[in-house]
């Protein structure tokens, strides 16, 4: 699959019934590159545009171990979180917080803004409890962010609401 104007291609994934996120416009994943319809993975830029080849086959390796250790211990998780951005981030792939698995690695959770940021604080929560926080400095539009780590996720709750992410600036 190859994608354009920084749109992911979807349209299988659509066509499946897979969920879309609406900050990247790709299927929504969680930490595991699972869709919310079992047995179907994503992974690269099927879920946002215009991701670099290196990071697209490192995904895909990722996506494939994941597969593989699905075929060997059938599981899916029925519950899921959604982690959604507040402007100046526009999206965060993944997207999906699966409550009671294991933190992806770390360069997995890619982050995009839409405008330059000379500092700010990073910060993650659910229904008014900071999760994670730290303090970041240039960002820049239409690049690949790591802006965390994954071990925030074990105190997400499964009766709480949706996730936020934000950059408060200073």
């Amino acid at each position: 699959m190859f994608s354009g104007r920084f749109i992911p291609e979807y349209e299988q994934a659509y066509a499946a019934g897979v969920a879309v996120d609406e900050g990247t416009r790709g299927p929504a994943v969680d930490q595991r590159l699972r869709t919310e319809k079992e047995g179907i993975f994503a992974a690269g830029n099927i879920l946002r545009g215009a991701e670099r080849a290196g990071v697209a086959a490192r995904e895909g390796r990722y996506a494939a171990d994941m597969i593989h250790a699905y075929l060997h211990k059938p599981t899916w998780p029925r519950d899921r979180i959604a982690l959604y951005c507040k402007s100046p981030l526009t999206c965060v792939s993944p997207n999906r917080i699966a409550v009671n698995d294991s933190a992806p690695p770390v360069w997995l959770m890619t982050w995009r803004v839409d405008k330059c940021i000379e500092k700010g604080i990073f910060r993650i929560e659910q229904d008014g409890r900071v999760l994670y926080e730290r303090n970041v400095g240039r960002l820049l539009p239409n690049r690949r962010l790591v802006l965390c780590s994954g071990d925030w996720i074990k105190d997400v709750r499964l009766d709480g609401s949706a996730l936020t992410a934000e950059i408060v600036s200073v």
